[in-house]
């Protein structure tokens, strides 16, 4: 326990820092320097869906094995214990505006031994349709973007307690669906892979309780840049790392746990280019490039975009700080059949300035479970309202 004690107050001290990073990124906005925002292509890759981490502060990585874990960590899928696990979440807003959408995703898992196992899932956003006018302000059509991913995972024991996952997926996106551009198709697709490890380790406290500490890295969305014809030097996809920690403790009816995410895009940051005092234009080189005052060059490949990303951000170490993300979640369990979570999760400006405070219900009827969660936006204004999140499993 002075271990655990001992970790929970490192974590604190290090979350504490990533708060101060943000707050020394909003005096140099309000100083007048450049503030990035890391931008990447089909964001629907990095949105969660299961009920269970939406409730929990968005956390997943180091989470339970369950159908969910080809999305957060695929090494996961290895120490389900059940032949096959199948299911769909569904997340919408409360209150739908023109901009918001719906996610649906669906997900199964089946066993091939007691080491390996294979996943499967396919997830779609569903936009709300935008009505297109012109000068006049008269209708000239109408557009509603569509962004799919089909995903097959395999995971395998290393030993009892460490197993390995890899995912490999294939992107579909065109958010100019319905408007035609001549004779050229403005919708792109890729392929992307990840890779996680897992560690779970099962230990007893006393006679009556026991306990279960769990680890999990995950690299996510491994891939080309997406390319369009209107984006011929293509986008960088949204790779994400994530580290995170579960910790439980439970007797024959109760049970309480308590995960942690901390969580970082591996994709270039934007510099700051040198600006002309007397026309307000960038200045440019001899090739016409614009010249880099602050930062690293974003146009490189993708492992260098990975790698350039602890260490290009124009602010320097303190704006690297704020573009980690991290989730905190609680979960209470009554004899494995009803379930109360809560959370928050925190996002910097460059990572989107999201921040929510997540509750969650969950309830199991044999190899039925059912689970629905509310994310309610705090602190800073959020690019979706007050979330629900719905999900439903079935265990063979």
């Amino acid at each position: 326990m002075k271990k655990i004690l001992t970790f929970s107050i490192k974590l604190v001290i290090f979350l504490l820092l990533i708060d101060a990073g943000s707050v020394f990124a909003q005096y140099s906005q309000l100083m007048g320097h450049s503030r990035n925002h890391l931008n990447a292509a089909v964001p629907l890759l990095l949105v969660p869906t299961d009920a269970r981490s939406l409730g929990m502060g968005l956390t997943g990585v180091a989470g339970q094995a369950d159908v969910h874990s080809n999305f957060w960590n695929p090494a996961k899928m290895s120490f389900i214990e059940n032949l096959f696990t199948g299911g769909f979440s569904y997340q919408l807003p409360v209150k739908s505006h023109q901009e918001d959408n719906e996610f649906l995703d669906f997900e199964a898992v089946y066993k091939l031994n007691g080491k390996f196992a294979l996943g499967i899932s396919f997830k779609k956003d569903f936009w709300q349709q935008f009505i297109l006018t012109n000068n006049t302000g008269r209708q000239t059509g109408t557009l509603r973007p569509t962004e799919y991913a089909v995903d097959a995972s395999f995971s395998g024991k290393l030993s009892e307690k460490l197993s390995l996952g890899i995912t490999g997926r294939y992107i579909y996106s065109d958010v100019y669906s319905g408007q035609p551009f001549g004779p050229h198709d403005n919708s792109g697709n890729s392929v992307a892979t990840d890779l996680g490890l897992y560690y779970t380790k099962p230990g007893k406290l006393s006679e009556f309780y026991k306990s279960n500490l769990s680890l999990g890295i995950a690299i996510t969305n491994i891939g080309s840049k997406f390319l369009t014809y209107f984006n011929e030097q293509g986008a960088f996809l949204p790779t994400l790392l994530r580290l995170g920690s579960s910790y439980s403790i439970d007797n024959q009816n109760n049970k309480f746990t308590v995960q942690i995410e901390l969580s970082k895009l591996l994709i270039p940051t934007l510099p700051v280019y040198e600006i002309n005092d007397s026309t307000g234009l960038p200045v440019t080189d001899s090739n016409g490039d614009w010249v880099i005052e602050k930062g690293k060059d974003p146009d490189v490949d993708v492992f260098q975009g990975m790698l350039q990303s602890f260490y290009d951000s124009p602010g320097g170490s303190s704006e690297e700080l704020c573009e980690i993300a991290y989730g905190l979640g609680f979960e209470y369990a009554y004899k494995n059949k009803v379930y109360c979570r809560v959370g928050t999760y925190h996002q910097n400006i460059p990572r989107g300035n999201d921040r929510y405070l997540t509750l969650g219900l969950g309830l199991k009827f044999k190899n039925v479970g059912f689970d629905v969660a509310y994310l309610l936006p705090i602190d800073q204004p959020s690019d979706r309202p007050n979330s629900l999140g719905f999900s439903f499993v079935l265990t063979i």
